[in-house]
């Protein structure tokens, strides 16, 4: 017992929980999301730590992308499923998935999750507030772009509920700027970081007569909801391909 607490301290400092597990030595911050009280976050791993133990001085740096892939508003690409895949697999797990293997496939270590909400028909409203490990995070931690330059685009976790950031999060997970076909994406979250109703059925319906908030990559003031400064609602059409932005836990 006194050897297997020794490696926790040495791993993962500061200790929230006993039960939180780091993969690796250089993740230097615990603060994983265990919602349901069974030892794993909410896609069946282990509780994270913050970003992988990257710093730029005294705070800890999260690497972001868009991704280079798009997808309809049920996020399954049935011509070619992702690795991560399982069957029944949909919704925000299904996003999540997508992210890690865009992130696995440009040699970015580290989990990553989707920028992405929803409101189930009971009622429960997922947000990334709700699943970030970031947000309790005692720490001060920097948002950057996967670009060489490693760009600023928020200085920590409201700072990317206030509206704007600091520049366009354009960069896909190779480094970089996103191709020109490529200008939405599916959040299902408001730029205040709150839910949408129009979350494509829970991310599950991938039709014109379905509804998805996006965002634009391309312009920072309306990055994650492009129509709340105006705009025509069909442009939230679910049968349009639309990129994820991902974020490193």
């Amino acid at each position: 017992m006194k050897i297997f607490i020794l490696f926790l301290i040495i791993s993962c400092f500061p200790i929230v929980s006993f039960s939180q597990v780091c993969e690796s030595p250089e993740e230097i911050s615990c603060d994983g999301i265990d919602n349901n009280g069974d030892g794993l976050t909410d896609n069946g791993q282990n509780l994270n730590c913050i970003c992988g133990g990257n710093q730029n001085g005294g705070n800890i740096v999260c690497n972001v992308f868009v991704t280079s892939g798009t997808f309809f508003g049920d996020l399954v690409d049935e011509a070619a499923p992702l690795p991560c895949f399982s069957s029944g697999m949909n919704g925000i797990h299904a996003a999540d998935c997508i992210c890690q293997e865009h992130a696995n496939d440009a040699g970015l270590s580290g989990t990553y999750y989707a920028w992405i909400s929803m409101i189930a028909d009971n009622g429960a409203v997922t947000t990334p507030a709700s699943r970030f490990s970031q947000v309790s995070s005692p720490e001060t931690i920097e948002f950057r772009l996967v670009d060489t330059a490693g760009s600023l685009i928020a200085t920590n976790f409201s700072d990317l509920l206030d509206g704007s950031l600091s520049r366009p999060l354009n960069i896909i997970e190779s480094g970089v700027i996103a191709p020109a076909g490529l200008f939405t994406v599916f959040t299902g979250t408001g730029n205040n970081g709150s839910a949408s109703v129009n979350d494509c059925n829970e991310w599950n319906n991938p039709s014109a007569g379905s509804r998805g908030v996006n965002g634009n990559l391309r312009v920072n003031n309306i990055w994650s909801d492009k129509l709340q400064r105006g705009g025509d609602p069909q442009e939230e059409d679910c049968d349009t391909r639309r990129s994820l932005y991902c974020f490193e836990q």
